[in-house]
Order: C-alpha cells, then sequence, then structure tokens
C-alpha cells in the first residue's frame, strides 16, 4: 500500500536539515505489501518523497510503554493479562481513521511534539513500530502508538497502520 501525500509544514531549527523546507512529500509504505500505488502527488514540486516504513515486528519498549500507560487505567492484574495479549497478537492493519474512532479520540495535530518525532524519523528514513490496541466490548483503547497514528491520519485519514490487538 503506498499513497503519497504532501504535507505543508514550517520547521524550526531543531530539526534536522533534511526537514528543513516548506513542505514534505511522504509516502506511506507498509513494509509486507507490494500493490500498486493508490494515491500520486500530481504536480508536485518537491522530490525526493520520504517513505513511511513499519518495522517487522513491534519493540520491546513498545510494550513497556503500554504497560506504563493502562497501569493508569486498570488494575495490575488487568495490566498484566491485557499485555500477554498483546504481546501473543497477531500483526493486522487497520485504517487509521477507524481505529481513533473505535478509540473514541482525535488525532493529535502535525506539529504536536510527539508526532513530529515520528515525522521526523520517517523523514529520516527510520522505521516506525507497529501500534498496541487493546479491544473492548465498548471500544477500544490505544495502548501505545496514538502519535504514530495521529501522524497517518493526519497524512491519510484512510491509510492502513500495522498494529496488534489484544
Amino acid at each position: 500500500m503506498h499513497a503519497v501525500i504532501n504535507v505543508w509544514a514550517t520547521y524550526g531549527s531543531n530539526y534536522p536539515s533534511s526537514a528543513y523546507s516548506t513542505g514534505v512529500a511522504l509516502a506511506m509504505e507498509a513494509s509486507s505489501c507490494d500493490d500498486p500505488p493508490m494515491a500520486k502527488a500530481s504536480g508536485s514540486p518537491i522530490e525526493p518523497a520520504v517513505h513511511l516504513k513499519w518495522a517487522a515486528k513491534v519493540a520491546d519498549h513498545d510494550y513497556a510503554a503500554a504497560e506504563a500507560y493502562l497501569s493508569l487505567k486498570l488494575s495490575e492484574d488487568d495490566v498484566a493479562k491485557a499485555v500477554r495479549r498483546l504481546r501473543k497478537g497477531a500483526l493486522t492493519t487497520r485504517r487509521a481513521n477507524d481505529i481513533l474512532r473505535a478509540a473514541g479520540l482525535t488525532a493529535a495535530p502535525l506539529d504536536d511534539p510527539g508526532v513530529m518525532k515520528d515525522l521526523i524519523k520517517a523523514i529520516e528514513g527510520e522505521r516506525l513500530s507497529p501500534v498496541l490496541v487493546l479491544s473492548a466490548k465498548k471500544g477500544a483503547d490505544i495502548a501505545d502508538g496514538f502519535h504514530r497514528v495521529s501522524l497517518v491520519y493526519r497524512l491519510d485519514p484512510y491509510a492502513e497502520v500495522p498494529l496488534k490487538l489484544g
């Protein structure tokens, strides 16, 4: 899955030189998919495109972050069960807008520090870790990866986000 989107943003002096421009063309790329591009920017003067790449598995520190977040909402036993479910879960994808809607959240803006951090990683070619989503009867909760989902949503709300459901 590819979708090329123009993102017009002005960066301050705290960001790498690769981000110094009035615009950044980003391409969303799922690491395990070879589908042809779904959309292309037409007449975009900005080259080259930076690909948003996803890691093949969730980083260990993301499970720790999910545990820390969930400990604010659940009992210690429920947190341990939830993290075990997330670790055992298979990697899948869902659209960014669906993840946010199920969790009852609004995407953070592109200038949010966490979103900006992930955008800089994408510009530098780093792979982003898949998201951890806890599913329940009354909806879902993003246990880790809210800023990554927000970044994807701000670039293309219908783009697929790699995640583990627990």
